[in-house]
C-alpha cells in the first residue's frame, strides 16, 4: 500500500510547505446588472466589494504565498431580473426534510467523533464536519473509495474509519512522514496536487475511480483548480466532491478558482448539484439521490428578492425558481452565483490563543471566524439544473476549527 510518485513538484508547492500541519444562459441588460450589484452592495454593505486585510492561516496545510481578496458580485446571470409570471408557481420537486440515504446507523456522526477524537492530530471547521455529515453519511454501510488530499497528521483516517467503517482511504500528500499511516485500509500516495503528471500517475495505478474526494491540502488557488479538474472525470455515479478551505481573505478564489472551476463544471453532465457553505464548495455526481433540504417556505424569482429575503426567513429555506432562465449549471449561472455568495468565503480569521497556529506540543488553539454579513445568515446554498435553495441559519453560527489530537508529525519532503 506504499505508492510514491517522484514526479515534478510545482515551486508554488515547494515554497508552501513550511508548516508541519497540513492538511444563468444570455445576460441581464446593463442597466439591471447594474441594479442588481448595487442592490448586493446597499444591502451586505461594503464587505462584499471591498478587499479583506490580513493573512488567514490554512489550519490544516502549508501556508504559501497569497494575494489579497477581492469580493465581487456577479450579475451576468440569465435575465435574473424577470419575475415569475403572476400565479406561477415552480414545478414539483423532491425537496423535504433532511434525511440520510445511507442504512447503516448513524453513530457515531462526524461532529461527535471529532469532538472526543484524542491522539492524531487533525483540524478540520466545524462547517466542514456538518458538510461531512450532510453529504458523506449516504455512504456509510456500503464499500467506498474516498481520497483526502492532505493527510496531516493522520486523525482524520480514523475518523473516516469511525463513521464510514467500509471505506478504503487514499490518502495524497508531499510529506513522506504519512507513509507511517499506511496498512491494509489506508493507502498512502506521495505527490503534489498541483502536478497533472502526479495525478495521471495516480488513477491508472493507484485507484481509476472515487466515491468521495476531499481536497484538504494546500488550499491554494491553483492546487484546488487542479484537483477538481483532474479528480472530477473520475468520480463514481452517486459520489461527492469537495474542496474545503476557501479562505478569501488569502487569495481572489473567485477569479483564480471558482471562474475556471464554473468552465469545468458546465463542461461536463457528471454534476447533479452544487452546494455552497462557509470556505467550502461541493459537487454532488449524478447517480445518486444524496442528502435532500427543508421545504422552501418561500419562493423568490430573482437575485434581489433572493438577498432581500433572508432576514426576513431566518431558521427556513429559500428558493428561487424563474422558467424563463436557462439551466443554473450553465457557466454564467454558476458565475453569477459564486459572485453572489462569494463572501461566504470572506470572513477574517484569528487564531486563539494569539500565534497558536504553528505551535506543535499542544492542542489548545483555535482558528475563528470573524462572521461576513452572508455567513452570519446563510448556512448553505444548493444549486440544481433548475432552481436553488437557501437555508437560513436561524442566529448568527459560531464558526471555528479547534485543534484535536495531540500527536503532530513533523515535515519531511520537497
Amino acid at each position: 500500500y506504499l505508492h510514491t510518485w517522484k514526479g515534478e513538484i510545482s515551486p508554488l508547492t515547494k515554497h508552501a510547505v513550511p508548516m508541519a500541519s497540513r492538511g444563468l444562459a444570455g445576460g441581464m441588460p446593463l442597466s439591471a446588472a447594474v441594479r442588481g450589484m448595487l442592490y448586493v452592495m446597499a444591502f451586505l454593505g461594503v464587505d462584499a466589494l471591498r478587499q479583506p486585510v490580513g493573512l488567514a492561516k490554512s489550519h490544516g496545510a502549508n501556508g504559501g504565498r497569497h494575494s489579497s481578496f477581492l469580493t465581487a458580485s456577479a450579475t451576468n446571470a440569465p435575465n435574473l431580473s424577470k419575475p415569475v409570471a403572476a400565479g406561477e408557481t415552480p414545478p414539483p420537486t423532491l425537496v423535504h426534510s433532511i434525511t440520510q440515504t445511507g442504512k447503516a446507523k448513524q453513530a457515531p456522526t462526524f461532529q461527535s467523533y471529532y469532538w472526543q477524537h484524542a491522539g492524531r492530530g487533525m483540524w478540520k471547521w466545524n462547517a466542514a464536519l456538518d458538510a461531512y455529515q450532510t453529504h458523506f453519511s449516504q455512504f456509510a454501510g456500503r464499500a467506498t473509495k474516498m481520497l483526502e488530499v492532505g493527510v496531516q497528521s493522520g486523525g482524520s483516517i480514523n475518523m473516516y474509519r469511525a463513521v464510514l467503517p467500509q471505506a478504503h482511504y487514499y490518502g495524497m500528500d508531499i510529506n513522506r512522514n504519512c507513509l507511517q499511516f499506511q496498512d491494509a485500509q489506508a493507502t498512502i500516495y506521495l505527490g503534489d496536487q498541483g502536478s497533472v503528471p502526479a495525478w495521471s500517475h495516480f488513477f491508472p495505478a493507484i485507484t481509476p475511480m472515487l466515491d468521495i474526494c476531499i481536497d484538504d491540502g494546500g488550499h491554494q488557488a491553483h492546487q484546488m483548480l487542479t484537483t477538481l479538474q483532474q479528480a472530477l472525470p473520475h468520480m463514481n455515479p452517486g459520489g461527492f466532491f469537495l474542496t474545503e478551505d476557501i479562505h478569501g481573505q488569502n487569495d481572489d478564489y473567485l477569479q483564480k478558482f471558482f471562474k475556471p472551476a464554473a468552465q469545468t463544471i458546465a463542461g461536463t453532465t457528471a454534476v447533479q448539484s452544487v452546494h455552497l457553505y462557509p470556505f467550502i464548495l461541493g459537487l454532488q455526481i449524478v447517480g445518486q439521490r444524496g442528502p435532500t433540504f427543508p421545504q422552501a417556505t418561500a419562493w423568490v424569482s430573482d437575485i434581489p428578492s433572493l438577498i432581500a429575503s433572508l432576514p426576513k426567513n431566518l431558521g427556513d429555506t429559500i428558493g428561487l425558481y424563474n422558467s424563463a432562465w436557462g439551466s443554473l449549471l450553465a457557466v454564467d449561472a454558476l458565475l453569477n452565483f459564486f459572485g453572489t455568495f462569494s463572501d461566504l468565503n470572506g470572513g477574517v480569521v484569528r487564531e486563539e490563543p494569539p500565534k497558536c497556529h504553528d505551535l506543535q506540543d499542544t492542542n489548545q488553539c483555535v482558528m475563528v471566524a470573524t462572521n461576513t454579513r452572508l455567513q452570519n445568515l446563510v448556512k448553505g446554498v444548493h444549486i440544481y439544473h433548475d432552481r436553488l435553495f437557501v437555508e437560513v441559519h436561524a442566529s448568527p453560527p459560531h464558526i471555528a476549527a479547534y485543534r484535536k489530537g495531540d500527536l503532530w508529525i513533523p515535515y519531511n519532503g520537497p
